[in-house]
């Protein structure tokens, strides 16, 4: 007898924020187990798998990046509208880094510690 414990959700790719990696853990169990009531997902999957006693038994690993599908389906499957992101180089950044390095040598040269 299948059950779904926790459904899957659709990798949320967003526009411009580069490269996505998941982790799929397939876990046995002997007794059927039933999903927290105070938490949207698992978030710690050895507690988890000790407190259940679940056996992995199969793993996968892959990478995705956004594309012009992802639009589409978000808004189809989870009734999202598509957001982009992007990243400006502040103008005033070389200046808050040459800041960031002088401090960083004058301590270093305080302390004597590299």
């Amino acid at each position: 007898d299948d059950v779904i414990v926790l459904p899957y959700i659709l990798a949320v790719l967003l526009k411009g924020t580069g490269f996505y990696r998941y982790v799929l853990v397939l876990l046995e169990e002997d007794s059927q187990i039933t999903a927290p009531t105070d938490t949207d997902r698992l978030s710690e999957l050895s507690g988890v798998i000790s407190e259940h006693e679940l056996l992995p038994v199969g793993l996968a690993l892959y990478q995705a990046f956004w594309d012009e599908s992802v639009g589409p389906n978000l808004a189809r499957h989870l009734g999202l509208d598509e957001k982009q992101f992007s990243a400006e180089r502040p103008k005033d950044i070389d200046e808050f880094y040459a800041e960031e390095r002088f401090l960083r040598k004058e301590w270093e040269m305080k302390t004597g510690f590299m």
